[in-house]
């Protein structure tokens, strides 16, 4: 008996069934959505040449996804850029573009005092322990922002177009 393979449970035929089907020569018209953390390869040779860059492919989502990259493709043409980065939270994507800026010890980020608070916790809190200096005011006042500006030098303004959660806008173009 212990040879004998048993047979599955319901509930795992339905996770499995109908996954990793044979790809067919055709070519969808839209870009699928890979709803995968995953990916499988023929053999841990290909998969070690994905890892290594000699073959292109993914691995994890994390480190890319057909569906993310589309993504990316998109805003990089939509927006003229060389390049684009897509991110699966707005606090990563600050936390990147903040890490982007180069900042040092001793720099200065003035912010909008109306931000989501994790984002002052992101500025007080992680850029704080590099010795970057966070200071804020009401960015939809012209002339505070402007004297805030002229004595701290920050070297990044961080804003949000409308405020959360007060719901202020902030004059972007002046």
């Amino acid at each position: 008996m212990a040879d004998e393979e048993q047979p599955l449970d319901i509930a795992t035929k339905l996770v499995h069934s109908g996954e990793r089907q044979t790809a067919s020569d055709a070519q969808s018209v839209a870009t699928p959505i890979y709803a995968t953390a995953t990916f499988t390869y023929e053999s841990m040779e290909e998969i070690d040449r994905v890892f290594s860059g000699e073959k292109q492919g993914f691995i994890y989502t994390r480190y890319g996804n057909p569906t993310i990259g589309a993504l990316e493709e998109a805003i990089k043409t939509l927006e003229e850029g060389a390049t684009a980065c897509a991110y699966s939270t707005g606090m990563a994507a600050l936390h990147a573009a903040l890490f982007a800026c180069d900042l040092r010890p001793g720099a200065t980020i003035v912010s909008s005092q109306d931000l989501y608070g994790a984002t002052t916790g992101l500025l007080n809190t992680v850029f704080g322990s590099f010795g970057i200096k966070h200071v804020s005011t009401d960015f939809s006042n012209l002339e505070q922002l402007r004297a805030a500006v002229r004595e701290a030098r920050p070297s990044v303004l961080v804003a949000e177009t409308i405020s959360n959660p007060l719901l202020k806008v902030c004059d972007i173009e002046a």
